[in-house]
């Protein structure tokens, strides 16, 4: 089954957004990149912010990001 991805650019590289996670006053992006498919990253986009995407803040955003992913699986 294909699924269509929207897809955003960073560094000039193209990442598949796999799924968005909105927490607080975040949105938590899970990358994926088109062309190396062992290269992903966390992103998040703020309401403050809502036209730039931005790295998380450190490991324990990271941390927060990666629980909110495995708890939202857990439900699904």
């Amino acid at each position: 089954m294909k699924k269509e991805l929207d897809v955003v650019l960073i560094e000039n590289d193209e990442y598949a957004i796999l799924k968005e996670i909105k927490h607080n006053d975040c949105k938590y992006l899970y990358l994926s990149s088109i062309e190396n498919k062992g290269d992903m990253m966390i992103r998040k986009i703020t309401d403050s912010n809502p036209d730039l995407i931005v790295p998380l803040a450190g490991d324990d955003e990271f941390k927060l990001a990666c629980a909110l992913m495995f708890k939202n699986e857990k439900r699904a």
